[in-house]
């Protein structure tokens, strides 16, 4: 059996209304949107940092060339025909080599910051 909870010993059920409003109620209401948009503007200001890029400078002028062009071999593949164009393809990778190898170690020296 149910019984009716409606007055025991002088306690009265607990109402499941909303309480009524306080004195500060009216100025939180007021400063709600500021308090919510302020943490997110400080969160935003935080990541505006502005990079500047520093151009890079121009290479040496004899870095700057560009690799001379391969030959085509021999029709007839003979040892001495055969010798002077390896060698010739060996030069010219070597000369492109140290090129490449220059201009970069010229780029890293203008970028790092003395």
């Amino acid at each position: 059996m149910l019984r009716k909870f409606t007055n025991l010993n002088g306690i009265k059920p607990m109402s499941w209304q909303p309480n009524a409003q306080t004195p500060y109620a009216k100025y939180t209401k007021r400063l709600l949107p500021f308090l919510l948009i302020v943490p997110l503007l400080i969160l935003c200001a935080g990541c505006s940092k502005a990079v500047s890029v520093t151009p890079m400078p121009l290479p040496p002028a004899n870095l700057a060339a560009k690799c001379p062009t391969l030959q085509d071999p021999p029709l007839q593949m003979i040892d001495p025909e055969r010798a002077i164009w390896e060698a010739d393809i060996i030069a010219k990778y070597v000369d492109c080599a140290t090129k490449h190898r220059l201009t970069v170690k010229a780029w890293k020296d203008a970028v790092i910051v003395k």
